[in-house]
């Protein structure tokens, strides 16, 4: 990982400095809006310890890391369950179609146009309820002492509590056919 960081920090130590400046002198005008903005705000603020280039390198490689990681996984699985679908629904030439009349009107490839692409945004968005990444979602913390459910738990002061997804999201009941695509 060392050896990699050199290259990154090479990369990126001039745009971290500069926007560190920009932080500090609260300069008037447009702050850029992006994550790297975010994280040197969330660490000046909350964690000045780690406000420094070097784990603002580290932070924006993890962070880089997990979103390609994430987008190549969805992608692959958005392909194999195209892949995967039964050939009654003719899904491959239905999304050809579709494509070839976006760009035939001249679109480009952005979130608001693939939105505009229901057959395939709806493909994109079941491959992601059925796929998902996090199995846990909504954690909460238990504010008061000896808090019980409405199944009889006794929950103490101080445990986390969340929601399972993936069988929230594959439960028959709100989806008919949820795994027919």
């Amino acid at each position: 990982m060392r050896y990699y960081e050199y290259f990154i920090k090479r990369e990126l130590k001039s745009t971290i400095k500069e926007r560190m400046e920009l932080l500090e002198t609260q300069s008037e005008g447009p702050e850029p809006l992006d994550h790297l903005q975010m994280m040197l705000k969330f660490a000046r603020k909350n964690r000045p310890q780690e406000y420094n280039v070097n784990d603002m390198v580290k932070r924006v490689s993890i962070s880089n890391i997990g979103s390609i990681h994430q987008s190549s996984i969805a992608i692959t699985n958005a392909i194999f369950n195209i892949l995967e679908s039964d050939a009654k629904y003719d899904t491959i030439a239905q999304i050809r179609t579709e494509i070839s009349e976006f760009f035939a009107e001249g679109g480009n490839w952005t979130k608001a146009s693939i939105a505009k692409m229901y057959k395939l945004d709806s493909i994109i968005r079941e491959t992601l309820r059925i796929n998902s990444f996090g199995n846990r979602g909504v954690m909460r913390q238990v504010n008061v002492d000896n808090l019980v459910t409405e199944d009889g738990f006794l929950l103490p002061k101080g445990a986390e509590v969340s929601i399972l997804g993936h069988p929230a999201a594959t439960d028959p009941d709100p989806y008919c056919s949820k795994l027919i695509h």
